[in-house]
């Protein structure tokens, strides 16, 4: 009998034994199972995280691409190539196609664009000085010429040889970021204006620079008939952007008559030097 009841404890035993060995394969199967959804946790984190960089990346790309936001400045971000913003693309952020051209500038608003100028090259790169006083150098007035817009005339009658207009408010710029920013600070129907009146020219140092004649010598027109002419620069005059160029009447003038020169120095083709 002893001997059967330590046999039927054995059996026992072992039978206990075999189900906490079933128990333990049951916990691995669920460690496996645990170690399973961990690696997919992980790795939905990593895809989160790279939807997240690609979408930084993505953004910086579009930073990078405005272009010309700002009024006409580039703005993008730091590190990004420098932005193109050309003269065509700040007519159309100023909307120069609804703008009329008839707009007759006073004294004040002539300051005003010369200190937008000083501001930007700073006074010692600076061509001019801010002063109310016009460049004209004989008594005028703006109106309006048939078929040509605004224009300026003579009210009394100037004799041959008599200095009209110096170019002593005459902006000289020498980069087109320069340009770009100066616009920048201006109203939309000054720069719709300036971006028809400035030019790009040489001076007598083969210097090339962008010129904007900050007064109503910005409204004199010029003629298709060479006869027509009535003032311009002296011949054999050598001219040096930091210098002030003269306009002489080429012949008596009447009054009444529109003041007309040679737009023929001007390269005024020539603002992709600048990037414009």
């Amino acid at each position: 009998r002893y001997k059967q009841e330590k046999k039927e404890q054995e059996e026992k035993e072992e039978e206990e034994e075999g189900i906490e060995d079933q128990g333990d394969g049951d916990e691995g199967e669920e460690n496996v199972e645990g170690g399973n959804g961990e690696g997919e946790d992980e790795e939905q984190q990593h895809s989160e995280e790279s939807t997240e960089e690609q979408t930084d990346d993505e953004s910086d790309e579009e930073n990078c691409d405005n272009a010309c936001f700002e009024r006409g400045v580039p703005t993008n971000a730091t590190g990004c190539e420098e932005a193109e913003c050309y003269l065509g693309d700040i007519a159309d952020l100023r909307e120069c196609a609804n703008y009329r051209y008839n707009a007759i500038l006073n004294e004040t608003e002539w300051v005003l664009m010369r200190g937008a100028y000083l501001a930007v090259v700073g006074p010692r790169k600076a061509t001019i000085k801010l002063s109310y006083r016009s460049g004209m150098k004989v008594p005028f007035r703006v109106g309006y010429s048939p078929g040509r817009g605004r224009g300026v005339f003579s009210v009394k009658d100037i004799p041959k040889g008599t200095l009209v207009w110096t170019s002593e408010h005459t902006a000289a710029f020498e980069t087109g970021l320069q340009y770009r920013t100066f616009l920048r600070t201006l109203p939309d129907y000054m720069v719709c204006d300036l971006l028809i009146w400035c030019y790009t020219a040489k001076d007598s140092g083969n210097l090339h620079y962008i010129g904007c004649d900050l007064d109503e010598g910005s409204l004199f027109n010029t003629y298709d008939d060479r006869s027509e002419y009535n003032i311009g620069g002296l011949k054999g005059t050598v001219v040096d952007y930091r210098s002030n160029e003269h306009v002489y009447a080429l012949r008596d003038i009447t009054a009444g008559e529109e003041l007309v020169t040679s737009y023929g120095s001007f390269d005024t083709d020539d603002f992709a030097a600048f990037d414009l």
